[in-house]
């Protein structure tokens, strides 16, 4: 049975060897990626765990960060040319979707409303620009 509990003092431990491996200090690194130095001191200091915020930053401020690496020890810390765009791939098909739905629902919405006739065409305009119909 494996153990599902996360771990702080061994995340905090992968954070400070991504820390060593970036050359980064931690109060800039925090700025970089989107938290502030206090909650970055309490992560390191096991006051708390990592946050969606924290996880997201790091993940955009280096594609090649594995977050597998960072959250769970398993693989390599960064990942390989191969696996990133793999993920890569994954990650904006993902989201291509759902971005298209969104676009697709505010216009929807916008053409719906009382609006002028003009957004009406703009909305017939834009799916059809899109192939979303």
């Amino acid at each position: 049975m494996t153990n599902n509990k996360f771990d702080k003092a061994a995340f905090a431990g992968r954070l400070q060897q991504l820390l060593i491996a970036l050359k980064e200090k931690p109060t800039p690194f925090a700025e970089k990626i989107g938290i502030s130095r206090a909650f970055m001191n309490d992560v390191i200091h096991l006051r708390s765990g990592p946050s969606i915020q924290m996880i997201f930053g790091i993940t955009n401020y280096r594609e090649d960060i594995s977050i597998n690496w960072l959250l769970t020890g398993k693989g390599e810390m960064f990942l390989n040319d191969d696996e990133q765009q793999r993920l890569s791939a994954e990650y904006w098909q993902k989201n291509h979707e759902v971005l298209e739905a969104a676009v697709k629902l505010a216009f929807q919405r916008l053409a719906d409303s009382d609006g002028d006739e003009r957004a009406k065409e703009i909305f017939k305009e834009s799916i059809s620009i899109a192939n979303l119909e």
